[in-house]
């Protein structure tokens, strides 16, 4: 089983990293889909708490103000640090963001996948592990068509 920090550190390197590697060319064209991959990735959060709160931020968006690359990273760059905020932890510098250039894009999907896919055995979470299991699978689909239009 993942822990909190495990499965949320992975997806935020994911959003962010995703959000970098983008070819701009395609950004037009990914844009929605890529948000609604991240929606449905946060509907299925181990976290309730959490995932309430990330699918309100990914519901309540105003895409028509995300125009270009830059603004899709700001907006994830935003939603992260209202999360650290709501958590107290520390808040990133816009500089710091830069960091996700320098990721490899298919180690930081890798990765994701394998902390996502763990199991849960909590009879609780057994309903969720099937619900994260068909988001996971739309996930691996989506990003497999179109892993082209990343940068590595």
């Amino acid at each position: 089983m993942a822990t909190k920090k495990e499965w949320g550190n992975a997806t935020w390197y994911l959003f962010h990293t995703l959000s970098f590697k983008m070819k701009d060319e395609y950004f037009d064209e990914l844009k929605n889909d890529f948000l609604n991959i991240c929606m449905k990735i946060c509907m299925n959060l181990p976290c309730p708490d959490c995932s309430e709160h990330a699918t309100a931020v990914l519901k309540n968006v105003k895409r028509e103000n995300i125009k270009t690359k830059k603004d899709l990273q700001l907006f994830f760059f935003d939603f992260h640090n209202d999360v650290n905020k709501r958590i107290r932890k520390p808040i990133f510098k816009e500089d710091q963001m830069f960091m996700y250039h320098k990721a490899i894009t298919k180690n930081i999907v890798f990765n994701y996948i394998t902390i996502l896919s763990r199991k849960y055995n909590n009879i609780k979470l057994l309903t969720n592990s099937f619900h994260r299991d068909m988001s996971m699978n739309e996930f691996k689909n989506w990003i497999s068509h179109n892993s082209n239009k990343f940068n590595p």
